[in-house]
């Protein structure tokens, strides 16, 4: 399942073993199927186009669905009949990045679409002829991308694209010889690309690269010996990137870095001794991370961070004490996590968490050109208290206030947005469309305005 502006495409099941593509609104009107066939799986959103894999049997190609002419197989690139084999779609500005294979040409490539035929291209053939280079590991900074590849002399390495084939280069020999690196997750902030690899010498560990041979080293060795530290789970919040990682001290604990050896450490020790503390699932929640962590009391729980050992703590618990309610599917929604967890009581069953400290909300009627619109804060503090109202209606006009006033000067629909601070660092909004109607004319007919008196009769009647 996925989004794309206003809308959300899914897949089900449909019969003898095929799929539907399906796109809904959020109403029973608004919900249709586009088209079934075979397995649909990647779906892949770029601007306003939404890219997906579709296989049958060893057929996997690339697909793209446009509003109003509906799902189109883009562009076959194996001229032998055998399928694609597309795989690791990737956006990068507005375009879409894969790997597939073209058969005798030059094997499984590198290559970026636009969502047309002719737009579908081999970014660069990396290992010469039909033999296959296996890009893997695709990241997309902000217009470079990174991956790795087998050119065939130097084994598994780490190479970076900006889309052209002469800007396609390997980046560095990491494990000098044929044997290659073993590179397992990579993750970019903005140009900058983080990612785990073993060179052979030092294990599993983190490194980071520009793109450039001298900008990419390995950011610290965490554990000292040749299997390494492992670290997994990279995601970044602002400047501030997460990972897993364990250094036989601690066991497996949350840790950070800010791109520098220095500022590459662990967060915070939550279970003490090396058993560590079973870090689960990350996700953003507006500048903090939630994730869920077992710290050896409470059991394994939610718990949420600003990056500092201070700001590390512990959330409502689910099952209070040692049990675990083992917290997973994490999903957030506006300020609201959902998440399906088990209580002694219920079993497994759909919980949510409201994150923030405010719950914005206003009222606002619809009204005429020209009339006079009260909007008047409603919002929950449960014992904030606001420092700041901000109000955007939507045609360029904005004011501050807890109540206040608006009038629209031409008709349409506006989207008015409350925005809440408390003065110590937190804030809440929220948005609500509002239609402004045309002033209404007066205006009536009558069937017969001349008329005798008295028992005269007409019918008046309004074309307001």
């Amino acid at each position: 399942m996925t989004s794309m502006g206003d809308k959300v495409f899914f897949v089900t099941a449909a019969k003898f073993g095929e799929e539907e593509l399906n796109v809904s609104d959020g109403t029973e009107a608004g919900t249709r199927t586009l088209g079934a066939g075979d397995i649909i799986e990647d779906l892949t959103p770029v601007d306003t186009l939404l890219f997906f894999r579709r296989h049958c049997s060893f057929y996997e190609d690339l697909w793209v669905y446009k509003s109003g002419n509906g799902a189109t197989w883009i562009k076959q690139l194996n001229p032998n009949g055998l399928g694609d084999k597309v795989d690791n779609l990737t956006p990068l500005g507005n375009k879409l990045y894969f790997t597939a294979d073209n058969g005798n040409d030059n094997g499984n490539e590198l290559f970026v679409t636009d969502g047309t035929s002719s737009g579908t291209v081999l970014v660069k053939d990396n290992r010469s002829g039909s033999s296959d280079a296996n890009p893997n590991h695709l990241a997309a900074g902000d217009s470079l991308l990174f991956f790795a590849a087998n050119d065939g002399t130097n084994g598994n390495e780490l190479w970076v694209t900006n889309g052209t084939s002469a800007g396609t280069k390997m980046v560095k020999d990491l494990n000098p010889g044929a044997a290659g690196t073993g590179i397992t997750e990579t993750h970019c902030i903005g140009n900058i690309l983080y990612f785990v690899m073993d060179d052979g010498v030092h294990g599993k560990e983190l490194w980071t690269s520009d793109g450039s041979d001298a900008g990419t080293f390995m950011l610290k060795e965490i554990l000292v010996d040749a299997s390494g530290s492992s670290p997994k789970k990279l995601m970044h919040i602002g400047t501030i990137l997460y990972f897993v990682a364990n250094d036989s001290i601690h066991g497996e604990e949350l840790w950070i870095s800010d791109g520098t050896t220095n500022g590459t450490q662990m967060l915070i020790d939550l279970n003490n001794g090396p058993t560590g503390s079973d870090i689960g699932e990350l996700i953003q929640v507006r500048d903090q991370l939630f994730f869920t962590a077992n710290d050896g009391i409470n059991g394994k729980e939610l718990w949420k961070t600003n990056g500092t050992p201070s700001t590390t703590t512990l959330l409502p618990e689910v099952v209070s004490g040692a049990s675990s309610s083992n917290p997973h599917l994490l999903t957030l929604y506006g300020d609201t996590l959902f998440f399906v967890a088990t209580h002694p009581f219920y079993g497994e069953e759909l919980w949510s968490l409201f994150t923030n400290c405010m719950r914005a909300n206003f009222t606002g009627n619809e009204a005429c050109i020209g009339s006079s619109i009260d909007f008047s804060d409603q919002s929950e503090t449960f014992g904030t208290t606001i420092s700041k109202y901000q109000w955007y209606f939507g045609d360029g006009d904005s004011t501050s206030g807890a109540q206040v006033q608006h009038t629209y000067q031409s008709a349409g629909k506006f989207s008015v947005e409350l925005v809440l601070e408390d003065g110590l660092g937190c804030s809440a909004k929220t948005s609500r469309e509002i239609t402004i109607y045309s002033s209404p004319k007066a205006w009536f007919t009558i069937d017969d305005s001349i008329q005798c008196a008295p028992n005269n009769s007409c019918t008046f009647t309004d074309s307001s």
